[in-house]
């Protein structure tokens, strides 16, 4: 083969070549992702949730408020009636950290979620009259429990003042029920002027009163036991006890 014929030949060799490295046309996509390494990690590990290119994710550890996130409380409500009697309620309510706050606010608030509420069994006598019924047990819905209420009512809450030492805490928890009936018989007075009735009585019951003037100490952060007389026939006791 002639000597200027070879030269040709390797020039066109070379540019063939040339053109294959440089090509830049799309490529298959089927074809790049059976190429990549799957021992490579898709982000950088040490990035929260990355787990090293595994299915793997880095827990992430919540910040607990303050005073934690529930509290129950555990009430009892005493109101004197006619004849001597006494009329015992009982409440048993969950309360929690209300959404919205900060963890680290210094004066958190915590709302009813839930809980059951028991009436005071109103059977007796007074005044020449006999009474039975009472003694309905429910379930509390955070709506018998507002926190935001509409109108100018107070707001069910328990606040917590973690800026003294040692903690105060203030509020007010009260329920809206359904009311109670009971059976009232005074005919044994004059049958002509009495009959058998039945009374409704209201479900509206506080179950805490402490107004931010007077706020009381807190037993320790895990728990908070008070016994307040609120006029001289209404006694509240309660129990609140941190559960998380």
């Amino acid at each position: 083969m002639p000597r200027w014929t070879l030269l040709v030949v390797m020039v066109v060799l070379v540019a063939a070549a040339c053109s294959s490295a440089t090509d830049d046309s799309p490529q298959d996509p089927q074809a790049v992702e059976s190429s990549a390494d799957p021992t490579l990690p898709e982000c950088d590990p040490l990035e929260s949730g990355c787990g090293g290119g595994t299915d793997e994710t880095v827990p992430v550890t919540g910040v607990v408020p303050i005073m934690g996130f529930e509290w129950l409380m555990d009430a009892t409500l005493v109101v004197d009636l006619e004849g001597g009697r006494k009329l015992t309620s009982t409440a048993l309510l969950t309360l929690e950290f209300e959404d919205g706050q900060d963890a680290n606010e210094p004066k958190p608030r915590y709302v009813v979620t839930g809980g059951t509420v028991t009436y005071g069994d109103r059977s007796g006598s007074a005044l020449g009259c006999t009474y039975s019924g009472g003694g309905l047990t429910f379930d509390v819905t955070p709506e018998m429990s507002p926190a935001n209420p509409p109108g100018e009512s107070a707001p069910s809450v328990l606040i917590f003042d973690t800026t003294v030492t040692p903690v105060k805490y203030r509020g007010v928890i009260y329920t809206r029920g359904p009311d109670d009936t009971v059976e009232q018989d005074c005919t044994a007075i004059d049958p002509d002027t009495y009959s058998v009735n039945t009374i409704s009585y209201g479900g509206n019951k506080t179950w805490m009163i402490v107004d931010e003037s007077d706020q009381l100490t807190v037993k320790n952060r895990e728990l908070i036991e008070a016994k307040l007389q609120r006029a001289s026939s209404v006694v509240y006791e309660f129990t609140i006890t941190r559960t998380n």
